[in-house]
């Protein structure tokens, strides 16, 4: 039994590292700009905290509970997922841990904002990426302690989502995009702009399916 379930691991892993392999190859240029972004993202996060990055730390470190985040604690410096983070790791974490989950939602941006160009073009998704990697706002909210990265993550995710959807509805999709909506409200709550901007475009591109809907209904 021991040796088969080996070998059925050891199967998976290499069709896993092939599937990661036939991806990259796939979108080598649009990988490559992500291993970029990443590096740099590393780089800027590579620094002191600044003013609220400390309120954040400070507000942690009055904290009884993670339930505190939502019931407690009431003050916009309060973004819900990134101040678990910070209460998570303690008080003696270094910088770099304490940002790390907006250098990995502000790399995992250009990734996605690349899949969304690219359905365009190739040259539309290497344009998108690259955008992303080196705007200096995206490169400012993905090396801080702070929710705005992963609040404009999870909007992307839910644009891509929400197009796919569109355009190949899927029950999996639609509970995916709840729960991206549900991580970017804990994110950042200014998410609710993004939510309602996706509604009226998601509005806009069903509005000729419901029309021709509502149609066969009333000739029926």
């Amino acid at each position: 039994m021991r040796r088969d379930f080996g070998f059925g691991l050891g199967r998976l892993s290499v069709e896993g590292r092939r599937s990661l392999l036939g991806l990259l190859t796939r979108y080598r240029a649009i990988s490559a700009i992500v291993v970029v972004a990443f590096g740099l993202r590393v780089v800027a996060a590579s620094n002191d905290f600044w003013l609220d990055e400390i309120w954040t730390w400070m507000t942690t470190l009055q904290m009884e509970s993670a339930s505190d985040v939502l019931f407690r604690i009431r003050d916009e410096n309060n973004h819900f997922l990134n101040t678990l983070w910070i209460y998570w790791l303690g008080p003696n974490a270094g910088v770099l841990s304490y940002r790390l989950g907006s250098v990995v939602t502000g790399t995992l941006s250009v990734a996605v904002a690349g899949l969304i160009g690219n359905r365009q073009s190739k040259t539309a998704g290497c344009v998108c990426s690259l955008l992303m990697a080196t705007s200096y706002l995206q490169v400012h909210y993905s090396s801080e302690a702070r929710g705005y990265g992963a609040v404009v993550c999870f909007s992307l995710i839910g644009f891509w989502l929400l197009e796919r959807s569109t355009l190949q509805p899927s029950t999996r999709r639609d509970g995916a995009f709840a729960i991206v909506s549900v991580l970017g409200i804990l994110a950042q709550p200014m998410f609710v702009y993004a939510y309602g901007s996706l509604g009226i475009w998601w509005l806009i591109h069903t509005w000729p399916q419901r029309q021709h809907l509502r149609h066969w209904i009333a000739s029926g």
